[in-house]
């Protein structure tokens, strides 16, 4: 019994180190698919707000016109206009990465054209943020992840 219990403690830290590190191993999944096509390159992962129900609240702000530091970061990086740095936007939470790129060239209308984004995310928000790139004049890579 002694045992027993030992080897259900010792699983419980195994298992609870495993979980820690998952976040990690999927960054960095979704980072090597855009592989070396483009060597300069500013990366902003887009952390999750803690769970689905936060992350939906926090899309919904984003949306209706509130700002977050890490859409202001993409922003400042679009409005430098250089052609050869690569904008890689990528997340825990892909609705909440796609939000963030959206407001961030919302924002930036008129003062980010010539700059060139990677969004590694889901299909489902290849289409509504093609337009918006298009609109902002921004020149748009996306690769579907999980590929």
């Amino acid at each position: 019994m002694k045992h027993r219990l030992g080897l259900v403690f010792l699983m419980t830290m195994l298992l609870s180190a495993c979980a820690a590190t998952g976040g990690k191993g999927e960054r960095d999944h979704r980072l090597a698919a855009v592989g070396n096509t483009h060597p300069e390159r500013a990366i902003v992962y887009v952390e999750g707000a803690g769970n689905f129900v936060t992350n939906k609240v926090m899309v919904g702000s984003l949306k209706t016109g509130s700002r977050s530091s890490q859409s202001q970061s993409i922003l400042k990086l679009l409005q430098l206009k250089n052609p050869t740095l690569a904008v890689v936007v990528t997340g825990a939470d892909d609705g909440l990465s796609a939000a963030t790129l959206e407001r961030a060239m919302i924002n930036g209308q008129g003062q980010i054209a010539g700059s060139k984004v990677v969004f590694v995310g889901s299909l489902q928000y290849k289409e509504a943020l093609t337009q918006l790139a298009s609109t902002s004049g921004v020149q748009l890579e996306f690769i579907a992840y999980p590929q």
